[in-house]
């Protein structure tokens, strides 16, 4: 029986992603699906549209079996970190398969790609770093570097700054380095790129409608009918957040260089800019042509909630997290015959190794300050079950 994965932030869900669920279901009517879901904040270092529960719920009522929690340590940064991560849970509970959606659905070139770039080549980061020093993007001079040393050409460098080729290309990475057992199904993405905000047939991305929520436009012809009782009427306070970030940069002492993606002088950037109009601005104000703004949001969020390079390298390197945040009947068939631990109760983490129970109180940081954000009770954490769907 295939097991398939998939890695998701659903923020919110919309039919693209009921699309690629479907499509898993169609072909593989037998098959049963794992979703990884992205906690309180997400990958581009913003709090999730809605919270991981109410996520879940979708998720499952969208089609899922099983959804477990991307921590913050893996959730909140860059997309290496966040793949390496999600990888390593799916692993972790068998899946057979890896699903995801691809502007370019080519398995083989997606790993041809992928074994050229988990090669090591030693004159690559001092060429990327004398790109960067002619002003240039991180991903732009890492990509400039790559040609340069032939390592992958023009044709495949356009394949890899494609949004969701470029997650694909690090979840394929991922399996590829750890010899995971793993099929890698990329699903042509349907009608709209990751940050598209066209609408086609009434698809568009994920983007779109947060854009739309926030500027109170119509949306829901861009969601699918399973929102039932969940709804955007308590959206994460964006105001309130910026007003956290200069309390956190104006007051504490930060260990900046301890925090993934650090560059030299950029707290500079942040102190100069604490000014500014409003959270978007100031995000707007400290990037630049070396950093981009989701760069600038993920050193933030990890510094406000204070996740260091330690935590994540050894989150990455130790035993798995997984912690269930819902499940259907045959996600319960997938938990009974799962051999590594996982938390169901959350409480019942004070029980594992030290790294699960610091990555768990790192996910009680997150949890609160998105509550905060919400103005709902703190420790959800400890509050929340697991979302049953039978």
């Amino acid at each position: 029986m295939r097991i398939f994965g998939l890695v998701a932030e659903f923020n919110p869900l919309h039919k693209g992603h009921e699309y690629i669920i479907n499509n898993i279901k169609n072909t593989y009517p037998e098959s049963k699906i794992i979703v990884v879901l992205s906690g309180s904040f997400v990958q581009r270092g913003e709090p999730s549209i809605l919270s991981k529960w109410d996520r879940a719920t979708l998720a499952l009522r969208a089609g899922a079996d099983l959804v477990l929690e991307l921590p913050a340590v893996f959730s909140c940064q860059n997309a290496e970190v966040f793949s390496k991560g999600a990888l390593k849970i799916l692993n972790g509970v068998g899946i057979t398969d890896l699903a995801f959606g691809s502007e370019i659905a080519d398995k083989e070139r997606f790993i041809k790609i992928s074994n050229s770039l988990n090669i090591k080549d030693e004159n690559l980061e001092s060429l990327i770093k004398s790109n960067l020093n002619l002003g240039n993007s991180y991903i732009r001079s890492r990509n400039m570097a790559l040609e340069s040393l032939n390592i992958l050409d023009k044709d495949e460098i356009n394949f890899i700054e494609k949004p969701n080729n470029i997650l694909g290309i690090e979840y394929t990475k991922a399996i590829l380095e750890n010899n995971y057992n793993i099929n890698i199904n990329p699903i042509y993405r349907l009608n709209s790129t990751h940050d598209d905000i066209s609408e086609l047939e009434n698809f568009t991305s994920s983007t779109n409608i947060r854009n739309k929520l926030y500027n109170n436009k119509k949306y829901n012809h861009l969601i699918p009918d399973i929102y039932k009782d969940i709804s955007f009427d308590n959206l994460p306070d964006k105001n309130l957040l910026y007003e956290f970030i200069k309390y956190k940069f104006l007051i504490d002492k930060i260990d900046y260089e301890n925090i993934l993606d650090y560059e030299k002088g950029l707290e500079n950037r942040i102190i100069k800019y604490l000014d500014s109009e409003d959270l978007d601005t100031f995000y707007e104000n400290v990037s630049n042509k070396r950093i981009t703004t989701s760069r600038v949001r993920r050193f933030i969020i990890s510094s406000l909630l204070e996740i260091e390079k330690e935590d994540i390298f050894r989150a990455l390197n130790k035993d798995s997290y997984i912690r269930i945040l819902g499940f259907n009947n045959n996600g319960a068939s997938i938990l009974k015959n799962l051999e590594n631990p996982y938390i169901n109760k959350f409480s019942e983490y004070y029980k594992m190794s030290d790294n699960i129970k610091n990555i768990a109180k790192i996910e009680i940081k997150t949890t609160n300050l998105y509550s905060l954000l919400k103005k709902e009770n703190i420790n959800q954490d400890y509050l929340k079950s697991p979302i049953i769907i039978k």
